[in-house]
Parts: structure tokens; sequence; C-alpha cells
């Protein structure tokens, strides 16, 4: 395939470092149905990276497949493959609190609320940030942190008005972040 690119300069931009190629209709030598294969390249530190992308196409094979929606539900299925994990190590449910059926199901979607509910709390908290550190800026991308260091660290709530800060305090790792909260009451 990447031969066959090559001779075809048809990269197109699908990421920020990623581009992508595809064939429709494809035929492998021993699979009966025709595929839609992708190609991608990858622009990385270490050089040039690719991978390959296959599918049976629900629609005409005589279309071109759309290259940036194909790529970016293929790295929401890996978002979604890294909350699973999560739920297994950051969030894993280390005792049942029940014995009925119920109860372990409700915790169990309770721990899979909680990974997803720290990655919203992520994206919201960023653009509140008022002073950052390297160190806390490493920590915002990653909810393993997030839960085992952030939520844990001193800080001290100022409420003033119809704005709530939080201060981290110099004793935490945090020392000198401050997170505006505005509106709240």
């Amino acid at each position: 395939m990447r031969q066959q690119a090559d001779t075809q300069p048809a990269w197109q931009g699908v990421g920020k470092n990623a581009e992508m190629m595809a064939w429709t209709p494809y035929h492998f030598h021993t699979c009966p149905y025709p595929l839609t294969v992708g190609l991608q390249r990858f622009h990385t530190p270490k050089g040039v990276l690719h991978t390959v992308l296959i599918r049976y196409p629900e629609q005409d094979q005589t279309m071109a497949p759309d290259l940036k929606a194909w790529f970016d539900d293929y790295n929401g299925r890996q978002t979604i493959e890294a909350g699973n994990k999560e739920e297994k190590t950051t969030f894993k449910v280390q005792h049942l609190m029940s014995r009925s059926s119920a109860g372990i199901r409700i915790q169990a979607m309770l721990t899979v609320f909680a990974a997803n509910f720290v990655r919203w709390a992520d994206e919201w908290i960023r653009p509140q940030v008022e002073h950052s550190s390297k160190r806390f800026d490493r920590v915002l991308s990653s909810p393993k942190r997030l839960v085992r260091v952030a939520a844990n660290s001193p800080a001290v709530i100022d409420y003033s008005g119809d704005q709530v800060l939080i201060r981290f305090s110099s004793l935490s790792s945090f020392g000198g972040v401050v997170i505006r909260l505005t509106n709240t009451p």
C-alpha cells in the first residue's frame, strides 16, 4: 500500500500530524467482499509512521469515504478504549458495596460515569485556570493524576461576590495555581 501511495500523491490532512488516503473498492486476494482500505501517515519526532485501516463499506462503493470523519471516528474509539482502561485502573471498583445484581451494576455504571466526568471536568476547568504551572498542566492531561493527586491536594476556596477562587496551598505540589470560577452561586 505504501508503494501504491508513492505513485498517487493524494494524501489528505486529517489531523494535527496525520494524513490519509483510501482505496475503494479494494479486493484482498482471499476476501470475497470489496472493502475500503485507508492508509494513514503520521509525522512524529521519530520519523514517519504508517497504519492501515480496513472497513466494510455500508454505502455506495463508488464514492470515496470522508477521510476526516473516518479518522475522527477511529480516534474516538481509542478514547473510549482509554476510558475502559481507566475504569479498570484509576476508577477500579476495589470492593463491591452491594451483593445484589442491580447494586453491582449501579456501582459499575457510576464508575464509568466518574471516568467520563473527570474528562469533562478537565476540559471545563482548563479555561478557568488563572495561574498555572508546568506540573499542573501535565496533571490536567492525565485523569489518573487528576484523581490521585489534584483532588487530594490542599487548597483554599475564596468566595467574593459571584466569583470563587481556588488557590492551591504552597504546601501542595501545585503551590501558586489559581482557578477562577465565575458566576458560581
